[in-house]
């Protein structure tokens, strides 16, 4: 009776995944959460704090700037050679959005301000959109949309922008979307695949490059793994009523092939840091050496 009920509570519980007892030991310690997403099957292949990524509606911040950059270009809003000068300084319905970028950094065209992050070229950007259009972009990218890989998953929301000034900071991923940590995987590995079809357009090959410049140069640099080709994109953000941020990486690898999307989202702290775990991830389940 003893082995037979073993048996049955090993098959309930299976034993981890080095894989899986890896990520636990890097994110230990670090208050968040951390997905893996197969990027073929899109199912999940490890997890830490599960129940956070599936049910904590957070800010996005940067993150969502691919998919931003991503509307204005498939539209035509935009010209993706044409520069921007960034004022560095930046506020917005009186929340200070001062870019992070080095003081170096201030002229900007699509590729190298995703790269960058750069607040001032995004903001100045949503004055191309209609009202409603940013919002229905950014709910066409999955943003609000459960991604179905965890039950009682909690969908994201996008809040209809009134102004100009709300567009901007929905633009910036400062107000007015809210995302899960397992949606926003799943939004990012559906763009993926969209930028590595075949028939992906101009746009789609400029955003995975920006991607993959923001780990080699700009604002992702601290997710850079030696030996893989990594591209993701960073986020730091505060919660309404909140002063403390919480700090994003989403990403996937290699860049020209994917095998595996990633996020991490550590509270209490900046997208760096969660960039900084994001490699150490990769560096363990590809192991190489960083």
């Amino acid at each position: 009776m003893i082995r037979v009920f073993l048996c049955a509570w090993l098959l309930a519980f299976p034993a981890s995944t080095p894989a899986q007892d890896e990520l636990s030991t890097i994110m230990h310690g670090r208050a968040g959460t951390a997905v893996v997403l197969d990027f073929q099957s899109g199912r999940i292949l490890d997890s830490y704090h599960m129940e956070q990524a599936a049910k904590q509606l957070s800010t996005p911040g940067s993150t969502i700037k691919p998919f931003v950059l991503r509307a204005l270009l498939d539209s035509g809003k935009l010209d993706a050679q044409a520069t921007f000068v960034c004022p560095r300084r930046l506020s917005v319905k009186g929340k200070r959005l001062d870019c992070a970028h080095p003081a170096s950094e201030r002229v900007f065209d699509a590729q190298r301000a995703l790269a960058w992050s750069c607040n001032g070229y995004f903001a100045d950007s949503a004055r191309r959109f209609a009202p409603g259009e940013l919002e229905r972009a950014l709910e066409t990218s999955g943003l609000t949309s459960a991604s179905g890989l965890a039950e009682g998953e909690l969908a994201g929301s996008v809040r209809t922008a009134q102004t100009l000034d709300d567009r901007k900071l929905l633009a910036t991923g400062t107000e007015g979307v809210r995302v899960t940590a397992l949606g926003l995987a799943s939004s990012y590995r559906r763009l993926v695949q969209a930028m590595m079809a075949k028939d992906a357009p101009p746009s789609a090959r400029l955003i995975g490059g920006a991607m993959e410049d923001s780990v080699g140069y700009g604002m992702a640099h601290e997710a850079a793994v030696r030996g893989l080709r990594v591209a993701g994109k960073t986020g730091t953000a505060a919660d309404p009523g909140q002063v403390q941020t919480h700090g994003w990486f989403v990403g996937y690898a290699p860049a020209d092939a994917p095998q595996v999307v990633i996020i991490v989202k550590l509270e209490n702290a900046r997208g760096a840091d969660a960039a900084k775990a994001a490699a150490e991830i990769l560096s363990a389940r590809f192991r190489t050496s960083q």
